[in-house]
C-alpha cells in the first residue's frame, strides 16, 4: 500500500520528467532554429560584390555617350480637408 510520501515522491518524479521534456524540446527547437537561420543567412550573401554592370553587358555593346534623359514625372494629388 502506498503511503502519502510515496505518492508525493512519484508525483515529483513525474513533474521532473515533464520539466526535462520541456527543456529537451526547447533545446532541440533552438538547435534546429539556429541551423535554419545560418543556412538562410549563408544563401542570402552574394559571393562577389559587383560594382559595375560588366557581368550583364555583352562584348558587342559599344557606348559612345554618357547621358541621362529625363522623360517625365508622376505626381499624385490628394485633397486636404
Amino acid at each position: 500500500m502506498f503511503s502519502v510520501l510515496n505518492i508525493i515522491y512519484l508525483a515529483g518524479i513525474e513533474a521532473m520528467m515533464s520539466i526535462e521534456t520541456i527543456f529537451m524540446s526547447f533545446g532541440i527547437s533552438l538547435v534546429v532554429g539556429i541551423i535554419i537561420a545560418v543556412s538562410l543567412l549563408s544563401q542570402s550573401r552574394t559571393k562577389i560584390k559587383a560594382s559595375k554592370a560588366d557581368k550583364y553587358i555583352s562584348s558587342s555593346l559599344k557606348l559612345t555617350q554618357s547621358s541621362d534623359v529625363y522623360t517625365h514625372t508622376t505626381t499624385t494629388k490628394h485633397k486636404v480637408n
